[in-house]
């Protein structure tokens, strides 16, 4: 979220007095230890109607540890409120017009989350949100609910992009605390050069605990030099869960039934552009490199539009953990994809037979989606 700076800004030190940093904070050190803990989010899809942004929306986001028992709502994604939109802006189920989050991470989920089976809180007053993790999370960063002092530096941890792609890793950079917002107290300025995709970046300590979240920058004849920042200790409750609703996953229908209810069920093969990675990325690959590379073989040797390929049953990668079943395969109109409900989730307890498969030439890449014919369940 970007505000444009029309006045003089304060430099109020109600979050502490001015303290002379003895130590060097070194924001290489400080990314070190959030390895795994830090996410990319890709927020793409069709806008719900009255509603108008610029896709696909890029931000950042922290791996925090909850109050929850269930170990399966335990861990959480942390992120400005704006990057993954409120309920509000989210179209129902069953539209044209739903909308998918993507959590891509180092180290941490390398899972695809998708907003309609997956649950976003969002505290509108506050611009921040929780979105849920991977069900094989296990790493989190620390919370320091300690007040942000002036005059101090701290490191904000994101990942930038290179034109519109994602950087390979997450970096670091050192900025300074100002002091508190003049038009919301609640809020925190910081000086230093930031990007777009920074919303929702966490602001760590030299010890690399989260100190506040990056929610909105302040530019100034098209530059931003200044940001504003959610200090942790206004959140502690909510992050732990003691107020608000808990953040549930949506019950899946059992996918075995659904494909003899239901005809035009599809689900993603991978895209082409996986291929050219070192290091596969499973959302982009869920049946693995070689499902993928047979796809693509078969796919550059044709000239038509849909075509079969595989007899056998197919299993996702383990990495991969889940996909996601759609109610049909997307649909190109005016340059926009047009996406089915997702409506199930494939794992690995299961194999599919799939029919007809289709490449989809979109935002210069091929991606592949394949209808689903039969499910063999393991169990």
């Amino acid at each position: 979220m970007e505000r444009q700076l029309v006045r003089a800004l304060s430099a109020a030190l109600i979050y502490g007095a001015w303290s002379n940093q003895v130590f060097a904070i070194d924001a290489g050190q400080v990314l070190a230890k959030l390895q795994g803990k830090i996410v990319h989010l890709r927020v793409a899809g069709q806008e719900a109607p009255g509603e108008t942004f610029v896709q696909p929306i890029h931000g950042s986001g922290v791996i925090v540890k909850t109050g929850a028992s269930d170990p399966r709502l335990k861990f959480r994604i942390l992120t400005a409120g704006h990057v993954v939109k409120s309920d509000a802006s989210w179209a129902p189920l069953g539209s044209r017009v739903n909308r998918d989050v993507y959590i891509i991470a180092e180290y941490g989920p390398g899972s695809v989350e998708f907003r309609p089976v997956t649950g976003v809180l969002v505290n509108g007053q506050n611009d921040i949100a929780q979105v849920v993790t991977g069900p094989t999370t296990t790493l989190a960063a620390d919370l320091n609910p300690t007040p942000l002092i002036s005059g101090n530096k701290y490191v904000v941890v994101s990942w930038g992009m290179s034109g519109d792609r994602v950087a390979e890793s997450a970096g670091a950079k050192v900025v300074k605390v100002i002091g508190s917002d003049d038009v919301d107290p609640e809020l925190v300025q910081l000086e230093g050069e930031l990007v777009p995709t920074e919303s929702g970046s966490p602001v760590l300590d030299e010890t690399g605990a989260v100190v506040a979240i990056v929610v909105m920058r302040e530019v100034t004849g098209g530059v931003s030099k200044k940001a504003l920042a959610l200090p942790i200790q206004k959140l502690t409750e909510w992050i732990k869960g003691n107020q608000g609703v808990p953040v549930a996953e949506a019950a899946r229908p059992d996918l075995a039934k659904l494909v003899g209810q239901t005809t035009g069920l599809c689900i993603f093969l991978g895209k082409r552009s996986a291929l050219a990675r070192t290091q596969l990325r499973y959302p982009d690959a869920p049946f693995g490199r070689d499902i993928l590379s047979q796809v693509q073989q078969r796919a550059s040797g044709g000239t038509e539009a849909s075509f079969t390929l595989f007899d056998k049953p197919l299993r996702i990668a383990t990495q991969a953990e889940a996909i996601n079943v759609r109610s049909r395969c997307p649909e190109l109109e005016d340059g926009k994809a047009y996406y089915g409900s997702v409506v199930s989730q494939l794992t690995a307890k299961n194999q599919i037979k799939v029919g007809a498969i289709q490449a989809m030439r979109y935002l210069g890449d091929v991606f592949y989606w394949a209808r689903v014919t039969e499910v063999i369940s393991s169990e």
